[in-house]
């Protein structure tokens, strides 16, 4: 069939398919992004004391194997791993790259006076677990929040403005005091069944399942 570029209704052609194309590109863009990137950050913070290290590398350190989970929302991986120089480890993790952290500092007030003033970077994720290991065990919870059932032990889960994070302890071995202090925080994009069932998933990596002797 010929088409005659020149008249009133061609033209009107043209428009709808130029309008049509924009629609599809519209469409295919947001399919792109909603499996890219699912959820939305928050803004998160980590002391300057916190260096960057593996999960291996801060069980040495340590001196106990560190747990992490098996088990993330779809599209989000472990991006990377700090330890404190006390007895902390910080797992950041997001659908790609931490990106740029910016040094911030900032003072800390006891009423009107300040009392202490450090450093910390401040950037964007997704998750961010914090894990304390406690030699006697916790004290159990405390802290006000929704209640939930994470493998027979309570965590809890407090709403703050922009994330949730989950509270819970998880003992590697039942028959030692041990255990370790879990803190998730993530994006409110996240559904709360989502923290729980990564809270389940906790466990040792397999590379290190099998303790040393000098670990133990």
């Amino acid at each position: 069939m010929n088409v005659n570029l020149s008249g009133s209704r061609p033209k009107v052609f043209v428009k709808t398919l130029a309008v049509t194309t924009l629609a599809l590109l519209m469409v295919t863009s947001g399919l792109s992004c909603a499996t890219s990137c699912p959820y939305g950050s928050f803004t998160s913070t980590l002391e300057v004391a916190f260096n960057k290290t593996t999960l291996d590398e801060a069980s040495s350190i340590l001196g106990v194997n560190v747990p992490a989970p098996a088990y993330l929302p779809k599209g989000l991986k472990i991006q990377e791993v700090y330890i404190d120089p006390d007895t902390e480890v910080c797992i950041l993790i997001s659908d790609e790259g931490i990106g740029e952290k910016k040094l911030e500092t900032y003072t800390v007030y006891a009423g009107d006076t300040p009392y202490l003033t450090s450093q910390r970077y401040v950037f964007q994720c997704k998750m961010k677990l914090f894990v304390r290991w406690l030699d006697q065990g916790g004290v159990g919870l405390k802290i006000p929040g929704e209640r939930v059932n994470i493998g027979g032990r309570t965590g809890v889960i407090r709403d703050h403005e922009t994330l949730y994070a989950l509270w819970w302890y998880w003992r590697p071995d039942p028959g030692e005091d041990g255990e370790f202090e879990m803190i998730l925080f993530a994006s409110k994009d996240i559904p709360k069944e989502e923290l729980v069932k990564v809270a389940e998933s906790v466990s040792l990596p397999p590379y290190l399942s099998l303790r040393s002797s000098w670990m133990r």
